[in-house]
């Protein structure tokens, strides 16, 4: 059991390293490419799940709903997101960190 437990915590501190690593390079290249749609806030808001929808910038106070559109678009240029639609809604996924966490899976 105490092995058990063991393994789990080794396997997690893996995973929250290589999500941490993801950030990183995320903020990054965000930064370096496309300073106007890079903050700390908004990175932060976009690893707490792998997708995301304009209304969550404007209901978390990041921006308005049309300043998230901008700065949601200008990081799928850049290809740090991908967008896709979903009825009338877009939603935009973050790949990066969707892949680290399929491979925790794994």
């Amino acid at each position: 059991m105490i092995e058990a437990v063991h393994q789990t915590a080794i396997d997690t501190i893996k995973q929250v390293k290589a999500i941490l690593a993801c950030m990183k390079e995320f903020a990054d290249s965000a930064k370096k490419q496309c300073p106007r749609a890079y903050s700390k806030d908004l990175v932060e808001l976009l690893f707490e799940r792998p997708y995301c929808r304009i209304n969550l910038l404007a209901e978390k106070g990041l921006s308005t709903r049309q300043t998230a559109s901008r700065y949601l678009t200008d990081l799928v240029e850049i290809d740090l997101l991908r967008v896709v639609k979903y009825g009338k809604e877009k939603i935009y996924i973050n790949h990066s960190f969707l892949n680290v966490l399929k491979k925790s899976q794994a």
